[in-house]
């Protein structure tokens, strides 16, 4: 009765058959008996008809409309579920488009409406799928199975981040098995699948932790009977896992130790935690100790960490030995060691501080360090300790004069760290020597090179001081150089191989051997020979110079002078040659007074000339009997008879203008 009520189409048919019914059995006779005249029975007859088929057409309608009504509802409803459903529903053509989505769909990937994810999704496998594989393996149990349930993948949003997604679907297809389409729904379990993966993640770090844990873990039941122990726990006794869990808690322990001090495990309460300095029995019978805690769990059983207390003993021997070491450096460095607050104030000074400044610890630790500082190197103090501070882990260097005890100076080199944000320093370390003895020495070094440098420059020589190394790299080379040879020290200095290419042709082997001799045997490098000045000419120099070593004995450089000496060198030569003027005088004298003829003569007048002035080319001129030119004599020396020319006439060149004015003239190269 309640299905008759609630369905307008059963009731209509109902109605329908019982009109139908009622009309077939009554209608004639009551036709007939209200129209007995043949022509109105006729007309009502036909009207009958009608009466029935508009009643049909009423009732047809009513249903129809029913229908309808019933098919709005049901669409009204069946969007109402897809526009509302928190899970994603689709429709997707096997090439691999979006047909349909719904707003969950695309909130799921990241569109703002499902007209955008339908527009912009034209390929599945490549947009949505971060694996083609899962597409296919996807499709497959579709064509194969024609549903899918909790098909579980990674898939891309539209901003590229990757969720997961746990899609049910099934293929719809026509009445020849031909795959139209695929509908279901996706719901996103990104959050499913990291909570999945951190509880994994957390048990897999909880085994892992166990097993690589330093110290020995067991668990037993509430009897103190093992029922698990990590490998540690193993290596800690000797015993493998398997003999470990035949054990008891209690068994581990020696017998005389449980006799003075039981466990007393059935007094814990959960959550309860007993530490206690316990002796463990090894496989071997050796006793380990051990820091033992027993704790019970909330189901009751019990879990007991042991750690090996041993090592820890003679880690701390160690520590106190290495601080005792470390106590003496401090206290016996010749160096002070300091520790600074960021605005200033001394935390800590070792002994040296004492040494160095004169003032016992007391009075300068919880001082401000710039009261100790000297008026001159207050803002350089100040400057230095704001750059610390602003920049964890900097260090810096400087040179600072300290107030001494007995009110003098003392240069300090000080280096400085900022160690603010270590834990345990807390504060900006500082090492800082005495360096006032070196100052002093620097600064009469620094007098003594001025006055040396005065002394040298005033030289009437150049001092120079080369490296000793290959390149002989000049280090110094006193003003005096540019009188000498026209550059100034610098451009001396700089230029590549100006000293060998200045190097007169003639001077140049000697003087580069005996440079490569001087170099290999560190003698004295003592020699004359000609430099070519910046205009052209030459200038004799005498060079002396000898190797200065470090106190180990090490050559570091050549220093030397170099004195000019062309005035001298060109009066030994106009000595030389008025020398060998008189011996060539000595020499024909001599001829003269053994020749037999006036040719004889001439013969050796030329070889005297030849042999000791003029080796190439040399020869004697003879007037003609005419006395207007000259011919050379036979005894003509360097050239070929066939190519000497027989006559110069007295009008051309020097030996020509001298036999027309029978003067002598002096010829200052005959050449």
């Amino acid at each position: 009765m309640s299905n008759w009520r609630a369905s307008p189409s059963l009731r209509i048919s109902t109605y329908y058959a019982l009109i139908g019914a009622l009309w077939i059995l009554l209608s004639d006779e009551l036709v007939a008996f209200l129209f007995p005249d043949l022509l109105n029975l006729s007309i009502a007859q036909t009207c009958k008809g009608w009466f029935f088929i508009l009643i049909t057409a009423l009732l047809l309608f009513q249903l129809v409309q029913n229908n309808i009504a019933l098919q709005k509802r049901t669409e009204r409803n069946y969007a109402s579920i897809f526009e509302n459903s928190e899970q994603g529903i689709f429709r997707s053509s096997p090439q691999g488009r979006y047909i349909l989505v719904n707003q969950a769909m695309a909130r799921i990937y990241g569109f703002s409406s499902p007209q955008e994810m339908i527009a912009q999704i034209t390929d599945i496998a490549t947009q949505i799928h971060v694996s083609g594989e899962s597409r296919r393996e996807f499709i497959k149990l579709l064509e194969k199975n024609g549903t899918v349930q909790r098909f579980e993948t990674r898939n891309f949003r539209k901003d590229g981040s990757i969720i997961w997604t746990s899609t049910n679907a099934h293929a719809v297809k026509d009445e020849n098995g031909t795959i139209l389409y695929y509908e279901g729904f996706t719901s996103d379990i990104t959050a499913q699948k990291i909570a999945q993966e951190s509880v994994q993640l957390s048990e897999a770090r909880y085994h892992m932790l166990v097993e690589q844990a330093s110290d020995g873990i067991f668990i037993s039941d509430s009897s103190g009977n093992l029922t698990e122990v990590n490998q540690q726990a193993c290596a800690m006794l000797g015993y493998t896992r398997a003999e470990l869990l035949a054990l008891s808690l209690e068994g581990l322990i020696s017998p005389e130790e449980l006799a003075l001090r039981p466990l007393k495990l059935h007094e814990l309460s959960t959550g309860q935690t007993r530490m206690a300095e316990r002796g463990l029995v090894q496989k071997t019978g050796s006793l380990l100790t051990v820091e033992l805690g027993t704790r019970m769990l909330p189901d009751g059983s019990l879990i007991s960490i042991a750690r090996d207390i041993s090592s820890r003993k003679l880690m701390r021997e160690a520590l106190a030995r290495s601080e005792l070491r470390f106590r003496a450096l401090i206290e016996n460095s010749m160096d002070a060691i300091a520790l600074y607050a960021p605005d200033g104030t001394i935390l800590f000074e070792s002994p040296a501080a004492t040494r160095i400044l004169g003032y016992p610890l007391t009075e300068r630790i919880g001082e401000n360090v710039m009261k100790f500082i000297a008026d001159e190197d207050q803002a350089l103090a100040r400057t230095e300790l704001q750059k610390l501070v602003s920049e964890p882990g900097m260090s810096t260097k400087a040179e600072i004069r300290v107030i001494h005890k007995d009110g003098g100076y003392r240069w300090l080199e000080v280096f400085a760290t900022n160690r603010l944000q270590e834990p345990g320093i807390e504060a900006i370390v500082a090492n800082y020597r005495d360096m006032t003895e070196r100052r002093q020495a620097e600064t009469a070094l620094r007098k003594a090179e001025e006055r040396y440098r005065f002394l040298v420059e005033k030289l009437p020589a150049v001092v120079f001081m080369d490296v000793f190394d290959d390149a002989n790299t000049t280090q110094y080379m006193s003003p005096r150089m540019k009188d000498l040879l026209g550059y100034t020290p610098e451009e001396w200095s700089t230029t590549d191989d100006i000293w060998e290419n200045s190097l007169h042709p003639e001077d140049r082997e000697r003087v580069l051997t005996e440079d490569l001799r001087t170099n290999e045997s560190m003698e004295p490098f003592r020699i004359e020979y000609r430099l070519r000045h910046r205009d052209g000419h030459y200038v004799w120099i005498k060079e002396e110079a000898s190797v200065i070593r470090d106190e180990q004995g090490t050559p570091q450089y050549w220093q030397g002078i170099l004195l000019d000496i062309t005035d001298r060198k060109s009066t030994d030569e106009a000595l030389q040659r008025q020398l060998k003027a008189l011996t060539i005088l000595h020499s024909i004298a001599t001829a003269e007074s053994t020749a037999t003829s006036l040719g004889e003569l001439i013969q050796n007048v030329t070889d005297v000339i030849g042999n000791t002035l003029y080796t190439d080319n040399c020869g004697i001129l003879l007037l003609t009997e005419s006395g207007d030119a000259l011919q050379p004599h036979v005894s003509y020396r360097g050239t070929a008879p066939e190519n000497l020319v027989p006559s110069f006439p007295l009008s051309q060149g020097i030996s020509g203008r001298a036999a027309r004015t029978r003067t002598a003239m002096r010829v200052g190269d005959v050449m």
